[in-house]
């Protein structure tokens, strides 16, 4: 089984708690209602299930994660039947005490950070995110908690000229800056001319961060993807590849053979990436170029190991 197939994402839940322009513009939904949240009964099976194929490590995703009631009890659980675990929060919702309810239970936290102000961070997240995940920050300073902490940031045509001081919030507190180039998949197709960045504009944005801040660990994360993105798992049993411009079907693994779909999507992602790199390849040579010795970033270090 290959590295990136030891790793899923999963999607507790598909509600989510950010600001409405968050939501316009999710590449991880697309149209029509939410549906309920899984059961937690449904929510051990899937985790055991995963564990049962191989997989090591899962991600605690949504929606907004923090949004269960039971997140503690879930997170507790992966972790119990051996699972490496991380939760990815905008931490809108997330409190002192559920933190450190959460905290013997998680190996990475996950969280975003949009724009160094408050205007422009909050325009994107929602009202009060910056306070909320700065705060956060803070509390990982002052307390000995046993994770890892990773911020993320979406680079969009709104918010790339207002990133280059998102470090100044880190505290020494992060390990890894994850800058992502905005995807335009699910709802955020429909908001393409407001957000979208070129694959030359993205690049541009990562050399100038990593000019401004050597120190760091910044991972990039361009789009079309060059490596294999992750693989995420639905409420339901869904398991789906997301190397396109749409999500991808693979199975199920509630109703079929767990380690047949996850190497199914293990092939899908392969033939995906190959055409991605070669639209690169056609539409941005020079950019390209830049990339092609690029050695895979590894995003949670010590892991899988």
């Amino acid at each position: 089984m290959s590295v990136q197939a030891e790793y899923v994402g999963y999607r507790v839940t598909e509600g989510c708690n950010a600001g409405q322009a968050c939501r316009d513009r999710c590449f991880s939904r697309e149209g029509g209602t939410t549906p309920p949240d899984p059961s937690i009964d449904e929510v051990r099976l899937s985790l055991w299930t995963l564990r049962e194929a191989g997989i090591r490590a899962v991600n605690l995703m949504g929606g907004e994660p923090t949004t269960r009631d039971d997140i503690v009890d879930i997170a507790r659980f992966a972790h119990d039947i051996g699972l490496r675990v991380i939760l990815t929060t905008n931490t809108i919702a997330l409190t002192k005490e559920r933190l450190d309810e959460l905290a013997p239970y998680l190996d990475w936290l996950s969280v975003s950070i949009e724009a160094d102000n408050q205007r422009v961070n909050d325009g994107l997240r929602g009202r009060g995110q910056l306070a909320a995940v700065t705060q956060v920050i803070g509390w990982i300073g002052e307390e000995n908690y046993p994770f890892h902490l990773k911020v993320n940031t979406q680079v969009t045509a709104q918010n790339m000229r207002h990133i280059d001081n998102i470090p100044h919030f880190f505290c020494g507190n992060v390990e890894i800056w994850k800058l992502l180039q905005w995807t335009p998949r699910g709802d955020a197709k429909k908001v393409m001319s407001i957000y979208a960045v070129s694959p030359e504009q993205y690049e541009e944005t990562v050399r100038r961060e990593r000019s401004l801040h050597p120190g760091l660990h910044i991972v990039e994360r361009p789009y079309p993807e060059i490596d294999p993105d992750t693989v995420i798992l639905r409420p339901g049993g869904d398991l789906e590849v997301n190397a396109g411009p749409d999500y991808v079907v693979v199975g199920n693994i509630l109703t079929e053979d767990a380690r047949d779909v996850l190497a199914q999507a293990g092939m899908i992602y392969s033939r995906l990436n190959v055409a991605n790199r070669m639209e690169l390849n056609e539409s941005y040579p020079s950019w390209s170029q830049n990339i092609a010795n690029r050695q895979p970033a590894v995003l949670y270090p010590g892991m899988l190991e």
